[in-house]
């Protein structure tokens, strides 16, 4: 019975702050959850209370707050921005193998960051940006190309007044589940290597 009545107060407390509803359909609804918890206790429908629920501004509803913001580490001359989908655990590992490979170490000289905006790397200010992966290649590109027509080179990424080399590869994901991409984009590695120095 305890039970029954904390599923009430937590239904009717949805009722009173859901938004998009009269008063009329809160009684209603908030009459049923009575009436079904009268049944399970007693068998019987009691008396029907009468709340004081209030019109939601259904023509103005309040707008959702905005997401917040994902920081970045800041990191004081960053060689490296490196941007790419999520990474399972072994691709974690084959990356900071490949990065290592060419001086590059996270969280000292280059990060890796899932979702990044112009504003975030503008802060940031990198040297260049390594984009892993055709999805990110995409989003930062805005290109549909496979991605072996975007790699091997250096493409612009301009924001505001200045500009960033950038270069995509293929994503360790991608790597580990067909070895043959290893080469490649040890190939991109190396060309990104020779600019660094």
């Amino acid at each position: 019975m305890l039970k029954t009545f904390k599923y009430r107060a937590f239904f009717r407390a949805q009722i009173c702050y859901n938004i998009n509803m009269t008063a009329l359909e809160k009684q209603k609804i908030a009459s049923f959850l009575d009436m079904a918890k009268d049944l399970v206790a007693t068998g019987y429908h009691g008396e029907s209370k009468n709340y004081q629920f209030k019109d939601d501004d259904i023509n103005d509803p309040a707008p959702p707050p905005p997401p917040p913001k994902a920081s970045v580490q800041k990191i004081e001359n960053l060689d490296v921005l490196v941007i790419g989908e999520e990474l399972t655990q072994e691709a974690e590992t084959l990356l900071d193998n490949m990065l290592k490979a060419i001086d590059l170490y996270r969280n000292k000289n280059c990060i890796f960051e899932t979702n990044i905006d112009t504003t975030q790397i503008a802060v940031l200010k990198p040297r260049f940006i390594l984009v892993l992966g055709e999805a990110a290649a995409l989003r930062y590109l805005e290109t549909e190309a496979p991605i072996k027509f975007l790699r091997e080179k250096f493409t612009d990424y301009k924001i505001n007044d200045f500009v960033i080399p950038l270069i995509v590869t293929y994503h360790p994901n991608a790597i580990i589940e067909n070895n043959e991409l290893k080469r490649p984009a040890w190939e991109d590695l190396k060309l990104l290597r020779s600019r660094l120095d």
